[in-house]
């Protein structure tokens, strides 16, 4: 950059990084036609402390003006005064181009001399016929300075992180107001997010409350960064709209020169280019529609309709910051106000400054008109629900639910309704660290089955019915319970207690003990869920009829279960389990030895009928291989069914289930072969949120060429479910 030459060896006073401050401007006397507009017709900024610059210290000053961009081919070069108010002292300075075509100049100086503190800074633009370096020019600027009849410009200090102090000079109160408050919030934010940083590299992740803490401040940095970024956004619109504004002025001015008949010629030739701009924007060929509107608006500035129509191909074209400043600028009639604002809305949501989004969708919707105000509505609660702030969330897409004409933005109001219900219990049950599931339950059993081998359907057939108790229980503690993870320790019991104390040794006691880990995620554009669950099991049965019951098996144990879902109606599930089973009943002997490694490989599809999730056709198929020591304990079973289940009433749902499976045994010395076939009819009704009653009746067919293992039975099953989490 070119050094400056000075007359007199002072500088502007500037605020340090952490205040920012606009300089107050007023109004000259008798100011001529090309100066802007007095400050009484502008928005006045608060006055401050005059602020006070460091001696010896690097210094920039940034204004932005079209009429000196001359070359685009080339940076330009330019220059502004400044003066002391009480001293009268005046400096030229020399701006540079930032690049060819930018409109933006700056320049850098440096600073030294005596008395800094009592110099009051005032900056002046020549006007566009005393830009030259005549000296009869600068004498007659001069000398209007001298007069106070030159309008001094809005500035604002400030100083980047580096310590580079910047004076950014503006035509209008306005643009500096704006630009100052877009400064001071990125610095607010750049302060706030340090101090974060720092906090978070202090703390020590003592328990998972601390863990939430820091994920939330992490969250909190990261959308602060975001509201960083629109801050710097917004500063650089200013200057946007400062050039355009010059451009529209200097255009009008042009036109306001021609004669009246090549004025009506431009604007004929304006309207022939938009109709035609118009033509390409309805082919959805928005580069050249804007090239269109582009050339319409230059050829007649002073029809501001065109800028609106030049802003929304803009924002076609991605050109989002251009788009802004220039639909902000335009002028559109009153049916067209909301439109704009809805697309001003629709920007800064693509940029994603949210607040001002908010604001803009807001305002639409609060108009209530057709086809906007509900689309603006949608997007209002797509801003909350991504901020996460569910309960505020569902009331916009309610309002799109209630208004909207559109059954396509109904069907995305309503996913989002659902999803936001789904968060809010997600959220609620995170806040749950300990689980309990109690069920209680009673049933008539018309054929007990004696089932060593912890596999009900299998076992031998006593002919004898009775009425039997259920108790079941499940405990668990979360270790982590996260939106994409989730671990956790548990402990499920079930025991069935037999009337008639004949029957006891059929009473199984089971225990389970698990590590469940659950890890959600994408598998190219699809979600799944994965859980991984290894654990321990003990049963505990009378093997000797003596009124005592024994731990007669254990077993390790590894599930996998995978969960994919291919559609938004259309979950499959893959599931591998692994069990290494140690059978401890003393005539585990031989081939009667049930210590084995058994291998199940299964799949569940569930196609859900409808959007409420609770009508489905479920269908499973499966292997399951088991591996036993004893030639008369080894089998292969094959097995399948679906299931239709459907909502009975508001809040009630019923079922109906048919299963069958195969069974060889191979090396038996009976050569054991059965076929199972199972009807399930099940209802449940909640009569609270923690209370859930259910009925289910059975019937169950199985032939097999061993007469002890052919049966047919059925039962009635009633039970309670009680949930707790706290």
């Amino acid at each position: 950059m070119k050094q400056a030459s000075w007359s007199a060896l002072w500088f502007i006073p500037l605020f340090i990084w952490s205040n920012l401050t606009v300089a107050q401007q007023s109004a000259p006397s008798a100011p001529p036609k090309e100066e802007a507009p007095k400050a009484a017709e502008e928005p006045k900024p608060k006055k401050t402390a005059r602020p006070s610059v460091a001696r010896n210290q690097g210094l920039k000053i940034v204004y932005a003006s079209s009429p000196w961009n001359l070359k685009s081919t080339e940076a330009d070069s330019a220059f502004l005064f400044f003066r002391d108010k009480n001293t009268g002292k005046v400096a030229k300075i020399l701006l540079e181009e930032t690049e060819p075509d930018s409109s933006t100049f700056q320049g850098s100086f440096s600073i030294g001399w005596a008395d800094i503190d009592k110099i009051e800074p005032e900056i002046y633009i020549p006007p566009q016929e005393m830009r030259s370096d005549r000296a009869d020019a600068l004498a007659k600027f001069y000398q209007m300075l001298k007069d106070n009849k030159v309008t001094r410009k809005p500035v604002v200090f400030r100083k980047t992180p580096e310590g580079q102090q910047i004076v950014d000079v503006y035509d209008t109160s306005e643009q500096a107001l704006r630009a100052h408050e877009a400064f001071k919030k990125e610095l607010e934010l750049a302060r706030q997010a340090e101090e974060a940083k720092k906090a978070l590299a202090n703390k020590k992740v003592a328990d998972e409350a601390a863990v939430a803490a820091a994920q939330l401040a992490e969250r909190k940095a990261m959308m602060d960064a975001l509201a960083q970024e629109a801050a710097k956004r917004e500063a650089d619109r200013v200057r946007l709209e400062q050039i355009e504004k010059q451009r529209a002025e200097e255009r009008r001015r042009q036109q306001e020169e021609l004669s009246a008949k090549e004025q009506q010629k431009r604007k004929d030739e304006a309207k022939a280019f938009a109709e035609a701009g118009l033509d390409f924007y309805r082919m959805g060929k928005f580069p050249e529609a804007e090239e269109k509107f582009r050339k319409a608006m230059e050829l007649d500035p002073a029809n501001t309709s065109y800028y609106y129509k030049y802003g929304i191909t803009l924002y076609r074209n991605d050109k989002f910051n251009e788009a802004l400043v220039t639909l902000k600028i335009s002028e559109t009639a009153e049916d067209v106000r909301l439109e704009k604002e809805y697309y001003m809305g629709l920007i800064h949501f693509r940029l994603k400054e949210l607040e001002p989004a908010l604001e803009k969708f807001t305002l639409v919707q609060n108009a209530k008109v057709p086809v906007l105000s509900p689309s603006a509505a949608f997007y209002r609660g797509v801003i909350l629900y991504n901020s996460e702030k569910f309960e505020e969330a569902k009331q916009p897409f309610e309002w799109v639910l209630d208004n909207s004409n559109d059954p396509k933005l109904d069907q995305r109001a309503e996913e989002y309704i659902e999803k936001i219900m789904r968060m809010m219990a997600f959220q609620a049950n995170k806040a749950k660290k300990f689980l309990l599931t109690v069920t209680t339950g009673a049933m008539y059993d018309s054929n007990v089955l004696l089932a060593p081998d912890n596999v009900t359907s299998q076992g031998s057939a006593t002919d004898e019915g009775d009425v039997r108790g259920l108790v079941s229980g499940t405990a668990e503690y979360r270790f982590k319970y996260e939106q994409n993870h989730e671990f956790s320790g548990k402990i499920d019991s079930m025991y069935l207690h037999s009337a008639n104390s004949d029957l006891s040794s059929a009473d199984p006691f089971l225990t389970t003990l698990t590590l469940p880990y659950i890890y959600k995620g994408t598998l190219g554009a699809k979600g799944f869920r994965l859980a991984v669950e290894p654990g321990y099991e003990l049963l505990l049965m009378e093997a000797d009829t003596a009124g005592k019951k024994e731990n007669i098996l254990n077993s390790i144990i590894l599930n996998l279960d995978n969960t994919i879902i291919m559609h938004e109606r259309w979950y499959a599930s893959y599931i591998f389990n692994v069990r290494q089973d140690d059978s401890l009943l003393a005539d585990s002997i031989g081939d009667a030895d049930a210590d084995a490694l058994k291998y199940s490989l299964s799949t569940k599809q569930t196609f859900f009928r409808d959007k409420s999730m609770r009508r489905a056709v479920i269908a499973n198929f499966g292997l399951v291989l088991n591996a036993a020591n004893g030639d008369d304990k080894k089998y292969q079973r094959l097995e399948g069914g679906v299931t239709y289940m459907t909502p009975a009433r508001k809040d009630d749902n019923w079922s109906l289930g048919l299963s069958y499976y195969t069974l060889n045994y191979p090396d038996s010395s009976d050569s054991r072969k059965d076929t199972n076939v199972a009807l399930n009819v099940g209802y449940t009704h909640p009569f609270a949120d923690w209370i859930l009653g259910g009925l289910t009746a059975n019937y169950t067919n199985n032939q097999s060429n061993v007469s002890t293992s052919q049966y047919s039975k059925y039962s009635l099953l009633a039970t309670a479910t009680f949930n707790w989490g706290w």
